[in-house]
């Protein structure tokens, strides 16, 4: 009565609080396991959820009552950023999987793995990584070969063509600001105006599924019956003057549909001409720029499973598979699908970009 705190138990009031935290966790990392809270056991969310919480900190382990203790949010999110040269990580990079429906001839692109999951096993006409034929197809992402499915049934491999950022923090201040790509499908029913899972023959017949990065283009299409589905992170805004102003190792992304906004697709400078051919020229909608922004193309130029994308973003090098030479591959210290054990740039020889902007930020060298 006093303050307004008291002891509860269960699981009414502590589950929402730490599904918060996990989707932010998830956020910050889609790729990163469920794992389990044992120090003894493999780099996962719940392991980092357990060793960020007070009673951790304090040494103590769990007991009866307070269980493992009371989680720290922000403790917990830059244990999932990890350390990079003893600084907390500002940004990750991930891969945005690309998708392809022969039946609804729809391009979907997702940074969750779990919703790339659902549209390859839920649907009646199922997506896949491959297109079948061509230049849609993007990359196995390395140290992520194989998606988590309940399901059962064989699904394609996690592929993508294009990485986006994960938080809202640009990784250098002279690189320009991040914006939020915001995902939204239109479905079309057999029975126009069905309820969707209702008991009454409701059966998806075609879909629509585009990213945009303005709250105008949001409420445009909302207004046109797209259904909006969530954040998918984030990329680098347009800026000029093109080149010099986007970020080493970037390109452009587009969003490019057929005529009369048939179909849209989202893809990197590299796949445009091959897009463009397949008639994905025009702006949609209307009056929207086709230019979405700059995301990083796929590509481990040192083949050691971290993706060039997360290296230019992290700041380790991205020729060079051990940037501190401890011995330790970057992708074992800061792992694509995991929580980062370690700074991949903390070695005896460092060979990692040190990022200008920290030189002076304490007023020494």
């Amino acid at each position: 009565m006093a303050d307004g705190f008291g002891l509860c138990t269960g699981t009414s009031m502590s589950a929402p609080q730490v599904t918060g935290l996990v989707g932010l966790l998830r956020s910050v990392n889609p790729l990163a396991p469920t794992g389990s809270p044992s120090p003894v056991a493999g780099s996962g969310i719940r392991k980092l959820l357990a060793s960020t919480t007070d009673r951790a900190i304090a040494g103590l382990g769990w007991n009866m009552e307070l269980g493992y203790g009371l989680p720290n949010a922000p403790r917990a999110v830059r244990g999932m950023l990890g350390n990079v040269r003893g600084w907390t990580a500002r940004n990750r990079a991930t891969p945005l999987f690309s998708l392809y429906s022969p039946g609804y001839a729809d391009y979907a692109v997702t940074s969750s793995p779990q919703a790339a999951v659902s549209l390859m096993a839920e649907e009646p006409q199922a997506y896949q990584t491959t297109e079948g034929s061509s230049f849609i197809e993007g990359s196995l992402v390395p140290g992520f070969p194989l998606f988590a499915s309940e399901h059962g049934a064989a699904i394609d491999a996690p592929r993508a063509a294009m990485y986006v950022l994960t938080t809202q923090n640009s990784p250098r201040p002279n690189y320009p600001p991040l914006i939020p790509l915001y995902w939204l499908d239109l479905v079309e029913y057999q029975t126009p105006g069905c309820v969707p899972r209702a008991l009454d023959g409701c059966m998806t017949v075609d879909r629509e599924n585009l990213l945009v990065t303005t709250i105008a283009d949001v409420e445009s299409l909302v207004g046109q019956g797209y259904a909006f589905k969530g954040r998918q992170g984030y990329i680098y805004a347009p800026c000029t003057p093109e080149p010099a102003c986007i970020p080493p190792g970037a390109t452009k992304f587009y969003r490019k549909c057929t005529s009369g906004g048939g179909d849209c697709a989202m893809f990197g400078e590299g796949q445009r001409i091959a897009f463009e051919s397949a008639g994905y020229t025009v702006s949609f909608p209307s009056g929207s720029s086709a230019l979405l922004g700059y995301a990083y193309p796929a590509g481990d130029a040192d083949s050691d499973g971290l993706p060039d994308a997360l290296e230019r973003v992290i700041g380790t090098n991205i020729n060079d598979e051990d940037s501190d030479d401890d011995d330790i591959d970057d992708a074992v210290e800061y792992p694509v699908a995991g929580v980062p054990d370690s700074d991949p740039c903390a070695g005896p020889n460092i060979t990692c970009a040190f990022p200008a902007e920290l030189i002076f930020a304490d007023g020494f060298e």
